[in-house]
Order: C-alpha cells, then structure tokens, then sequence
C-alpha cells in the first residue's frame, strides 16, 4: 500500500465553484487523482440509493476508468469464467502490462484516492460499501463556527 498523508485541503483564494475545483484543493498538482476521485464519487453517489458502492469492485471501477475495451472484456471473460480474485488482479496487470496501460499507476492512485476521501471524511466504508458523507460539509461549518466565535469576542 502506497503511503498516504493525511488529507490537507488548501485554503483557496476563491471559493470551489464545483466539486473538480473543490477536489483540485484536496489533490494539488494530481490532475489524474483528481479525475479519479469525481469518477470514483459519481459511482458512490449514484449506487448510494441502493448500498453504496461495493468495495470488491475496485478493480472493475479501475479498468472502468482506464477505458480499455479489450481489457475491460478480458475482465468479463475471466469473471464469467469464475477464475479467482487474485488470478484475476494478477492476469489483468499482466495483460495491461501487454498493452501498454497504466494499470499499476491507476491502482496506486486508486488507494490514493479512497484513503483521502476517507480522511477527509468525504466518504466512508461500512459494510464492505463506500458511502458519500455529510461529516465533511458538517466539519467544515463547525471550523467557522469555531473562527467566528473567536472573531466575535
């Protein structure tokens, strides 16, 4: 596992206008995490009316992002095979290998990714699924509050 820092927001000059600005403070200078991380929450969002999105799904979700129809189908081939998990996650870094994709890149940025949202408290995990928090936006106004009252006294 890569080493991830804790998650540190830049204050900005301006306020976010969208959630791709408001990601550009939390990955400065990592325009591919940055990516990652609005494809990797749009799927939280939009599977969070049923469960949230399945953590075991991570390797679909990265070969989703990476847009590689042939390895995409090779992944499929090798589920509707019922080859293991771990056979699996090892022939498709080999075929990415084979194709010149990023794949080992994407899964580092991957773990990146999650372990910042879930520092910062954007998302969760439970149950095995990853969820979309309030405790973020909640966090935040309670930092004003704490900076208003100070400027108050």
């Amino acid at each position: 596992m890569p080493y991830v820092p804790n998650a540190k927001i830049i204050i900005p000059e301006k306020k976010p206008e969208n959630l791709t600005e408001l990601l550009e403070l939390l990955f400065p200078n990592h325009p591919e995490r940055q990516r990652l991380a609005i494809f990797l929450l749009e799927r939280i969002h939009k599977e969070v009316k049923r469960y949230g999105f399945r953590a075991e799904n991570w390797l679909e979700l990265i070969l989703e992002y990476l847009g590689n129809e042939e390895l995409i189908y090779y992944y499929r081939m090798l589920v509707e095979e019922k080859v293991s998990r771990t056979e699996i996650h090892r022939l498709i870094e080999k075929k990415a290998k084979e194709l010149g994709i990023p794949f080992g890149t994407a899964k580092t940025n991957y773990n990146i990714v999650v372990k910042t949202l879930q520092n910062a408290r954007i998302i969760y995990r439970t149950n095995n699924y990853y969820k979309t928090t309030k405790e973020f936006s909640k966090l935040l106004c309670e930092i004003a509050e704490v900076w208003n009252k100070w400027l108050a006294r």
